[in-house]
């Protein structure tokens, strides 16, 4: 994998669009947007393209099959040193309710020691750059991409998207939708002035990361106009570096206000236990932070999607805020 990434990294120019099929996997699923008996398969295809930036990136496109004619896109970023493919708890869930969820695997993905080897060879910046590239070149190539797909039939809308992700990745989505990079000057290679894709509409931030000295401040959100819902817990912390689970809430408290969204769960880990991100974690599972942020994360991506003009999201955002009294709901807040 090392190697592959060595590789991968060695040439930047590269031919447009090479799309190779690799593995399909399929489980029988409930979908209830209408129906709650009616029932669909969730479909996940590993994929390979290429793009200017990157000479291969891997992609799982998760579809439900048949059911309408135009789907909604989610972008998903995992973890620094995750994988694309321990994400399926969540992003099948998603996918139940009518979404197509395409999530990269960045150059990122590996064990700590090869991720702190990349970023001293290629430099912190262009790790964190090459990460929000990849969700722009899976939304540039997801049409052809699916057109491989001899189980999915309907379109994917590209002109407003969703981007998602977890830990690092939350940040990877804030970038995409409007988020400052701090740059160090740390890049092998020449960085693009803008990151931001206008067809990002909505950022959802599972686990924002917090204030990390020298590499990550408060100006990283300052500029940050999109839509976001912001998710953490109580128990979402890290002893020598978020010791506190309000350590995630900088990116909340610092975008420009206006569609801001702020959930905390209580007792809810980095992790969901072990449902996303690490799923050989020696923890309990959280399966009641998942069917919240599931719940969340839907009521918000429907809101920004299908809303008119933001002021009526920010009411149906305000209806379900008020609706959504539990005892696991520690906040639930809206700047």
């Amino acid at each position: 994998m090392k190697e592959l990434r060595r590789e991968i990294m060695q040439s930047l120019n590269v031919l447009p669009v090479i799309v190779v099929a690799l593995i399909g996997t399929g489980c029988s699923v409930t979908d209830d947007r209408s129906d709650a008996s009616v029932v669909l398969e969730v479909i996940s295809q590993d994929v390979v393209i290429t793009a200017k930036h990157v000479q291969e990136l891997a992609v799982r496109v998760s579809y439900p099959r048949g059911g309408a004619a135009s789907y909604p896109l989610i972008v998903f970023s995992h973890g620094n040193s995750l994988s694309n493919d321990t994400y399926d708890a969540l992003l099948n869930n998603w996918v139940r309710k009518g979404y197509v969820v395409a999530a990269p695997r960045h150059l990122d993905s590996g064990s700590r020691d090869y991720v702190n080897e990349l970023i001293g060879r290629v430099g912190r910046d262009w790790v964190s750059a090459s990460r929000v590239l990849d969700l722009s070149v899976v939304i540039d190539q997801i049409e052809s991409i699916t057109l491989g797909f001899s189980d999915f039939s309907g379109t994917v809308r590209t002109d407003r998207v969703i981007a998602a992700g977890h830990s690092s990745g939350a940040l990877t989505a804030q970038l995409a939708a409007g988020a400052t990079l701090e740059r160090s000057g740390k890049s092998v290679y020449s960085l693009p002035a803008q990151l931001r894709d206008s067809r990002i509409v909505a950022a959802v931030a599972l686990s924002s990361p917090g204030e990390i000295p020298g590499v990550l401040t408060a100006a990283t959100w300052r500029n940050l106009d999109a839509p976001q819902l912001v998710i953490t817990g109580t128990k979402d912390v890290f002893e020598f570096l978020w010791p506190q689970h309000s350590d995630h809430f900088i990116a909340y408290e610092t975008a420009r206000p206006g569609q801001n969204y702020l959930l905390v769960i209580d007792g809810m880990d980095h992790y969901l236990g072990n449902l996303i991100g690490r799923l050989d974690r020696e923890a309990l599972s959280q399966p009641i932070a998942l069917e919240i942020v599931t719940a969340a994360t839907l009521e918000f991506m429907h809101a920004y999607l299908t809303a008119d003009d933001s002021a009526v999201a920010v009411a149906v955002m305000a209806d379900y805020i008020e609706s959504s009294q539990r005892l696991e709901i520690i906040r639930f807040d809206h700047r």
